[in-house]
């Protein structure tokens, strides 16, 4: 009879609440949509294809809401296929003019059996609404030791990006040409990695530095993400592997240890990998 008793209670005070939550307002804590003041632009999401595999296609749009304008304002879409990835963002100008603001293309390569080296170059294009462009190139380079290079102490795991500023011209039809062989490198961002077993899975901890300048990355010519192993040259991404192993040895036993390179060591980069 008890529980019966308070199995009641329970159904009159939610029929109470309701009732006095419709009389009074959003007074009482019950759930609610966020109001729409102040809300300038929406983004909507649509994902065509199954997701993670290569027919993914994700498309991001941007709207007004409210005084805003509901037009279509901003488009961007991500793709991805066997070996690659792709960006392209669309905007719509005030005029109804749509410009292609950016264009990106991925492509990803791996190395050796264990896939002990990842190549990820991308190449980029931006223009602003006067027709002006901006070119660029990001290179990721990692590299993860099997359990045969362990034993060579020469080699260090490490991740790297790699930023270069091409320039570019355009055609009077509008086609735009990179010019890469006269890529000028911007920064370099490394991560050193170091890889233990926790439980089930791996957790990499190690230091990161931006590198700007450094007479020593010269020696790689642009266009070296374009192979993996060349021969008779350097410029290549197993030379720029070999590099960034001998920089992770460098600062990791410098005086000021991922803070400044050794001075003796800059020599011996520039004699090991020359132009």
């Amino acid at each position: 009879m008890s529980h019966r008793k308070a199995w009641v209670a329970s159904v009159a005070l939610v029929i109470v609440s309701l009732l006095v939550s419709c009389s009074i307002g959003p007074a009482l804590p019950l759930r609610s949509d966020m109001p729409t003041q102040g809300l300038e632009n929406v983004v909507t999401y649509k994902l065509t294809g199954p997701a993670g595999t290569e027919k993914e296609v994700n498309v991001a749009e941007t709207r007004g809401v409210n005084d805003n304008s509901p037009v279509l304002a901003e488009q961007t879409i991500f793709g991805k296929l066997s070996g690659s990835k792709t960006q392209d963002t669309l905007i719509t100008l005030p005029d109804g003019t749509v410009v292609r603001a950016l264009g990106m293309n991925k492509i990803k390569r791996f190395a050796g059996l264990t896939s002990y080296m990842t190549l990820e170059p991308a190449t980029y294009t931006a223009t602003d609404a006067m027709g002006n462009s901006f070119c660029g190139v990001k290179v990721r380079l990692d590299f993860n030791r099997n359990l045969a290079q362990y034993a060579d102490p020469e080699q260090r795991d490490f991740q790297s990006l790699w930023y270069y500023d091409a320039p570019c011209t355009k055609d009077r039809e509008g086609n735009i040409k990179l010019d890469l062989d006269h890529a000028k490198r911007r920064a370099i961002i490394m991560n050193e990695v170091w890889q233990y077993r926790l439980l089930f899975g791996f957790t990499n901890l190690g230091h990161s530095v931006t590198i700007v300048g450094g007479s020593a990355f010269d020696a790689l010519q642009p266009r070296w993400w374009e192979r993996f192993n060349y021969p008779n040259t350097m410029s290549d991404a197993v030379g720029a592997a070999d590099l960034m192993a001998k920089v992770v040895n460098d600062l990791s036993t410098s005086q000021m240890q991922w803070l400044e390179f050794s001075a003796s060591e800059k020599a011996a980069i520039l004699t090991k990998f020359p132009q």
